[in-house]
Parts: structure tokens; sequence; C-alpha cells
């Protein structure tokens, strides 16, 4: 994933959030397939015990990353929404 989008910090856990706009999904035969919202998506683990989830959504993939459990990740991935209006950040 090539654009950080923001940082957050769970029950003293740092989850990082990437986004990176795309015509498709992205699915690998090494990942294990997960439900996020209405959709799809894949978990990757390293030998740190990092997560990373990815899912598609609205024209872009997206992903988080994380120590936390999968199913943190699913919940937060879940109620993402894409931003209407640019007056939010200020």
């Amino acid at each position: 994933m090539t654009t950080f989008v923001a940082d957050y910090r769970i029950n003293r856990q740092d989850v990082q959030l990437y986004e990176q706009p795309s015509d498709v999904q992205f699915l690998s035969t090494n990942a294990q397939m997960v439900q996020v919202g209405a959709g799809q998506g894949q978990v990757f683990q390293d030998e740190a015990g990092n997560h990373a989830l990815q899912w598609y959504q609205n024209a872009m993939m997206c992903q988080l990353t994380s120590k936390l459990p999968v199913s943190q990740l699913i919940n937060l991935a879940s109620v993402f929404q894409p931003i209407k209006s640019w007056d939010l950040l200020r």
C-alpha cells in the first residue's frame, strides 16, 4: 500500500490505515478471507504477530495494520465511510 492515511491508538496498540485508488480488488491465495461489512477482505500475518487486513471499498484498496486481534480490525474496517465533505477535516 502506498498512501498513508491515518494512525490510530486502540487498546494501547498502534493501528495504521492505508488507502490506494484501485479499479479492482487484489486477492491473494496466501491470505485468510474474512467478511468486512457487506464485502470481503483478506488478512495476512507476519512472524512478529502483525496483522494486515485488506479490503476494497469505494474504488479504494484499504489496509489496516496492527498487532490487534483480527476481529477488532474487522470491526474498525466495517465502520469506515467515504469522506463526503472536507469540512469535517477542519
